[in-house]
């Protein structure tokens, strides 16, 4: 019988751009929602139901600029370990090697049949 995906695995994927935030927060350090709209490409709307997201699985935290209603977020340590399994994620499928097998493979996969 299959494995069904945790409640929380399943929440957090409807979501569209959190893993995208996630994963921009970790190579930029911080950003603002002006900068998730523009640089990820995602509705507003999409990115506050995210941030939300984001904050009640405790991966980002957001706080103010004083003199100003601008508000910055970054990621919590917890965030930081998912942005490295995201950056390692993109590491593996940018690489040309993915999907090349040795002749020595084949043949073992021809044994194994």
């Amino acid at each position: 019988m299959p494995r069904k995906y945790p409640i929380n695995i399943r929440e957090f994927e409807r979501q569209r751009g959190g893993l995208q935030i996630i994963y921009f927060l970790y190579h930029n350090k911080e950003g603002i929602i002006s900068d998730f709209i523009y640089e990820l490409k995602i509705p507003t709307n999409s990115i506050m139901r995210a941030i939300n997201i984001l904050k009640k699985f405790g991966l980002i935290e957001e706080h103010g600029v004083p003199g100003s209603n601008r508000r910055v977020f970054n990621l919590t340590e917890k965030g930081k370990k998912i942005g490295k399994i995201l950056n390692e994620m993109e590491e593996i499928l940018a690489s040309p090697n993915l999907f090349t097998f040795s002749r020595n493979d084949e043949k073992k996969e021809e044994k194994n049949e």
